[in-house]
């Protein structure tokens, strides 16, 4: 199989240390390091450090239940931590993901499985600092307006007293 980008690396967090074992050998590739779970504080700070982040939603999403599919309603945390990390991002194009993000605004949107756009997604926000530092201060921006936790209990709050 070939191995694309090379001149990136690619850091996975996350996983048991079986589930290491296993990715490791189904993707073995010199640009592409897993480390597995880390905690809340220090995975925030390497969010910071990175240059890109990436959400590779798939379009069916399992919750652990088999037949499950949480694609449709999921509101997935990661989001809104990438978000405040004023760093640019890089998801999937799946509806309920929409209702947030938009393509070219505050991230760039490509198909789940769409390789080559992935591909090309990735080299647009290398080779365009420009848009890079808009759609990431555009994200941040409406992190902090929209989506921080003070304003999400608010929402929350506020749509308990309509019941």
């Amino acid at each position: 199989k070939s191995i694309k980008n090379r001149n990136f690396l690619f850091l996975v967090f996350g996983g048991t240390e079986e589930d290491i074992i296993i990715s490791k050998k189904l993707y073995e590739s010199s640009n592409l390091i897993f480390f597995g779970f880390l905690n809340h504080i220090d995975s925030l700070k390497i969010l910071r450090c990175v240059d890109v982040l990436l959400m590779p939603y798939q379009r069916n999403v399992s919750i652990g239940i088999k037949g499950s599919n949480t694609a449709d309603w999921m509101s997935p945390l990661k989001l809104f931590e990438y978000m405040s990390s004023g760093v640019p991002i890089i998801s999937s194009d799946l509806p309920v993901l929409r209702e947030i993000l938009e393509d070219r605004r505050n991230a760039l949107l490509v198909p789940p499985k769409n390789f080559d756009s992935w591909d090309k997604s990735l080299k647009i926000i290398r080779g365009n600092r420009k848009l890079s530092s808009y759609i990431s201060k555009n994200a941040f921006n409406e992190y902090m307006q929209y989506f921080n936790w003070k304003k999400r209990a608010e929402n929350f709050i506020d749509l308990s007293k309509q019941n």
